[in-house]
């Protein structure tokens, strides 16, 4: 009897703890993938820049936008007098630029917290590409998108996509003639993963569709915090019944019991990604819009998914997910709502 009624307190006194205001709250994702990895694309020696013969989908990635705003007056003049250190024959070609400009930022942005509290609005954890260029440091979603910024101001597409779990830029690599080389969009990982990785890599999970950004997750309010804190990863050799068989047995609380193994060239992922978000001060219901890993081009996507609090005051209702479809692009994201309330505590006195 003494041990149950050490129970029924510990029991008691967490839920007085449940969602005292402002205090964390965790989730999980849920999703099994259907994948394959792919053939890299060559580097070539030479790629066009600062022309009009781009087409009309990668024109898209030449132009200013929130956070990529080279058309800031400082950053103009900084990267004027950056770029006038290449040799003039250089600024034409993208690979050169693609790689000075990595060179820059890794040499000469100091490197800031991934995980720094939001200042003002959550929304812009992330600063500018001007601001970081202003400050000389930046986080990594900020490097990517100072070189992305750069990239466009010498005329080179860009863009902030995401690879194996991690931000990338990506440059477009067109050739002067296409009998020495086929374009393709080219990632700049600051990691060196995708160096290392070999001659097949696993798909980009998805690619904005336009000159803005989107990161993995958005939400409906500037009074929270939204940020990933943990990936697990198991690759699967598995058939399809036996896949779907699983992530069913993974939505009644069954853990997946497989081993990982990278190395296949056909896969079903299983993957779990856990966040936590913080709420201001009454907060009590949010939405959060994830984006899920999909690929319209290239054979990764998404099957099933689900949503799981980790937090026993937190409540979860997901949405219908949809896409964002931009035909001149020809890409696609792949998007779910989910709404969330936290539940207010119970004070309650401990039975002893």
């Amino acid at each position: 009897m003494r041990r149950f009624a050490a129970i029924i307190i510990a029991m008691s006194l967490a839920a007085a703890a449940y969602c005292a205001d402002g205090a964390t709250v965790k989730f999980r994702v849920y999703y099994l993938i259907k994948g394959e990895k792919v053939k890299k694309s060559p580097v070539l020696s030479y790629g066009e820049a600062g022309v009009k013969t781009f087409p009309l989908r990668v024109r898209e990635f030449l132009r200013p936008s929130k956070f990529y705003d080279f058309n800031d007056p400082y950053f103009k003049k900084r990267a004027a007098a950056l770029f006038s250190a290449m040799p003039p024959k250089d600024r034409k070609n993208s690979v050169a630029i693609s790689g000075f400009v990595v060179d820059f930022v890794s040499v000469s942005v100091t490197a800031a917290s991934d995980s720094a509290p939001p200042s003002e609005n959550p929304h812009e954890i992330c600063r500018t590409a001007s601001a970081v260029l202003r400050d000389m440091s930046g986080n990594t979603v900020e490097k990517y998108r100072l070189i992305t910024a750069l990239l466009r101001y010498a005329g080179v597409p860009a863009r902030v996509s995401y690879w194996n779990d991690s931000y990338v830029a990506e440059y477009y690599s067109m050739p002067a003639d296409k009998r020495k080389g086929s374009t393709s969009w080219q990632p700049l990982d600051l990691s060196g993963a995708y160096g290392a990785s070999g001659g097949s890599v696993i798909p980009g999970s998805w690619n904005p569709v336009d000159n803005r950004e989107r990161l993995n997750e958005e939400w409906n309010t500037d009074t929270i915090s939204v940020r990933a804190i943990a990936v697990a990863n198991i690759y699967s050799d598995m058939n399809e019944a036996e896949a779907l068989a699983a992530f069913t047995s993974v939505e009644s609380g069954t853990e997946v019991d497989a081993r990982s193994d990278t190395g296949l060239a056909d896969f079903y992922l299983f993957k779990t990604i856990d966040y936590e978000v913080t709420p201001a001060n009454g907060v009590e219901k949010f939405q959060v819009e994830l984006t899920m890993p999909f690929n319209e081009i290239e054979p990764f996507k998404t099957m099933k998914y689900f949503v799981k609090p980790l937090s026993p005051e937190l409540t979860v209702k997901m949405g219908r997910s949809h896409t964002y479809i931009k035909p001149v692009v020809k890409g696609m994201i792949y998007s779910l709502p989910v709404e969330f309330e936290v539940k207010k505590a119970i004070e309650k006195t401990p039975l002893l």
